[in-house]
């Protein structure tokens, strides 16, 4: 655990991610909860930056109509979402391995409806 995932869990509530057979549901440590239905999720990448150790830098970004959302992995219940999203057909599973070997301002396409 760095520091500043320290000072978060000491001092501000948790951020949260939570998946079940609807949808997902992510809850940031400040602001509203947005929730994407699997029927609407349209597509799935993983974004890296070039910010780590010390910051988050490797995120889920789940796109559907009108909404974008960034789901960072230290963020509780990622591990979860990432177990879902790899039971989507035809889920990319290499784009992860090659994200998490990433110390890059990079995006990794996993998963297009349709696709």
């Amino acid at each position: 655990m760095n520091l500043l995932s320290w000072i978060r869990a000491k001092v501000i509530p948790p951020a949260l991610v939570s998946v079940d057979g609807s949808g997902v549901n992510y809850k940031p440590f400040m602001g509203r909860s947005i929730i994407i239905r699997w029927a609407d999720l349209s597509e799935v990448s993983i974004e890296t930056t070039d910010k780590g150790p010390y910051a988050e830098d490797f995120f889920a970004v789940l796109k559907a109509p009108g909404v974008t959302v960034r789901i960072p992995q230290e963020v509780q219940g990622f591990d979860a979402l990432l177990v879902r999203l790899q039971k989507l057909p035809r889920f990319n599973n290499e784009a992860v391995i090659e994200a998490m070997g990433s110390a890059q301002n990079a995006t990794f396409p996993c998963w297009k409806k349709g696709a």
